[in-house]
């Protein structure tokens, strides 16, 4: 869900206050597990003063920390929303691209071990990639053969460019 403006101006005083009190929670949070500095500024509309968390002091040695150092340094850690989404969004495609491996890799298992015992393959149609089978049969012939003893050498089938 989009966050949107609040037209209600109490839910919105109460919204402000303890959205408020859970970034200060979050930062303390933050700051204890991941042993990092956190400071914020917070300025309500209807606050007459600008709440430093969590003092002053800590605050401006963090700005004068951030400020101390070099530019390249300074960007380094900062992002927009469209780097941070797209960091993110590279990082789920790639986790997707694991897991259609995976699923692939499992599928293609569970049609071998089929066949096994059935005795013959299974007639599949197009939907299996030989090529694939072959692969992943090998695998699992290194495994087995690399499980009887880690000295013999490594035995599988030969995969021809035809797929045969």
């Amino acid at each position: 869900m989009k966050p949107t403006f609040i037209v209600n101006e109490s839910k919105r005083k109460v919204t402000y206050k303890v959205r408020k009190i859970g970034t200060k929670k979050k930062l303390h949070e933050i700051s204890t597990l991941c042993g990092i500095q956190t400071c914020a500024i917070i300025y309500g509309p209807n606050e007459t003063k600008t709440k430093l968390w969590p003092s002053q002091s800590e605050v401006q040695r963090v700005i004068n920390k951030f400020n101390g150092m070099s530019e390249i340094d300074q960007r380094k850690n900062m992002s927009t929303q469209e780097s941070f989404l797209k960091k993110n969004f590279e990082k789920v495609r790639d986790q997707l691209k694991k897991a259609r491996d995976e699923n692939k890799k499992n599928e293609i298992e569970l049609f071998m071990f089929q066949c096994l015992g059935v005795g013959s393959i299974i007639n599949k149609g197009d939907t299996i990639d030989m090529n694939y089978l072959l692969k992943v049969i090998n695998l699992n012939l290194r495994y087995v053969y690399g499980k009887k003893s880690g000295d013999q050498p490594q035995h599988g089938i030969g995969v021809a460019a035809n797929g045969i």
